[in-house]
């Protein structure tokens, strides 16, 4: 199992070091530069250093060290690990996290319904999602895993679709850390959702 957990936070951050590479980039414009991307070399619209990772490995470990710190009620301590990641003035900061942290004055859910106002409603992008997958490592209870899902998503996000989409993933990585098979986790947890229409057939 724990081999399992350090696979999941060390595949996201390989993940991310390897997608930051060609992120924004269309298929087009990865093909006539790189043709295709199977090595963490660097650069990207950020210019990274080879193995280097963006806001989403920083934030997916905020996460997890606000869980450590607080596991019965980790919003403030994840909420604390957020600023003080924002205080080190990253590189990259999404709009809605950025919109967020700049209104931030001590709630956070107020902070996330404001964000969306000034945003004009455009706030169900995937911030929340791609630094969610801790919850799902820490919390064995599905019921207690799915509602710090929601409330660590809405600290930031305040558009229900992001807290949905995080709810979808993180039950797929609990259903994964206990055992099951990918492609049928993801199949059992978009039946019934706006994703079962897109996800490709095998």
């Amino acid at each position: 199992m724990l081999d399992k957990i350090k696979g999941g936070l060390f595949g996201l951050a390989i993940g991310d070091a390897l997608g930051a590479i060609t992120e924004f980039m269309s298929t087009a414009e990865i093909q006539k530069k790189y043709g295709e991307v199977t090595d963490i070399i660097g650069g990207g619209w950020l210019n990274l250093s080879p193995g280097e990772v963006t806001d989403d490995t920083a934030m997916t470990i905020a996460v997890a060290k606000g869980i450590i710190k607080n596991k019965e009620n980790p919003l403030p301590e994840i909420g604390e690990e957020f600023l003080k990641w924002y205080e080190t003035d990253p590189p990259d900061v999404g709009t809605i996290i950025r919109t967020v942290l700049s209104l931030y004055d001590g709630n956070w859910f107020d902070a996330a319904y404001r964000a969306c106002r000034k945003l004009n409603g455009k706030c169900a992008g995937n911030g929340s999602l791609m630094h969610c997958l801790p919850i799902a490592l820490a919390y064995t209870d599905k019921k207690r895993m799915e509602e710090i899902t929601y409330l660590h998503s809405k600290m930031t996000h305040y558009d229900d679709q992001a807290a949905e989409a995080c709810q979808i993933y993180n039950r797929i990585a609990l259903r994964v850390l206990n055992g099951e098979e990918l492609q049928a986790s993801i199949e059992k947890e978009i039946t019934n959702t706006i994703y079962q229409s897109i996800y490709p057939e095998n």
